[in-house]
């Protein structure tokens, strides 16, 4: 008989086991907690027109101002998403595009124009050489 069990995992549901884990349990005596939390804050920021939102799931929605609100086009609209994002640390992005075959040349372009892709073109030069060599990836690095 084990005296305490901790089960952690990404997408577990304790509820819906199989018979044979719902045996051991039983079995063991295990009690079963489900403790569900998202372990990331997701911030969406809206920038479709010419008035940009960022949601905040804790401190709320507030009216961001960080380009001139000509006419901009969609490129520097991106660039601008992508400075604030680099410039208040707030890491991951997921990019999403009304037409999903330009997401890919506007997500290029954009990496490329980071500071912080200069300096890992800088420190991993090599190995991505090798990799354009290797495997034929046909990426400039700037």
């Amino acid at each position: 008989m084990v005296k305490e069990y901790y089960i952690a995992g990404p997408f577990l549901n304790l509820t819906n086991v199989k018979t044979g884990f719902q045996k051991y349990l039983t079995y063991n005596n295990i009690t079963v907690k489900q403790i569900d939390f998202e372990p990331t804050i997701r911030i969406g920021i809206d920038a479709w027109g010419k008035k940009i939102i960022e949601h905040h799931p804790v401190i709320g929605d507030k009216e961001l101002n960080f380009y001139n609100k000509g006419n901009l086009g969609t490129k520097d609209k991106i660039s601008g998403i992508a400075s604030y994002l680099e410039q208040n640390k707030l890491g991951q992005a997921i990019f999403y595009c009304a037409n999903p075959s330009s997401s890919m040349q506007y997500a290029k372009s954009i990496v490329d124009s980071l500071s912080v892709n200069k300096k890992v073109i800088q420190r991993h030069g090599s190995f991505i050489e090798h990799l354009k060599k290797r495997y034929g990836v046909n990426h400039r690095c700037s």
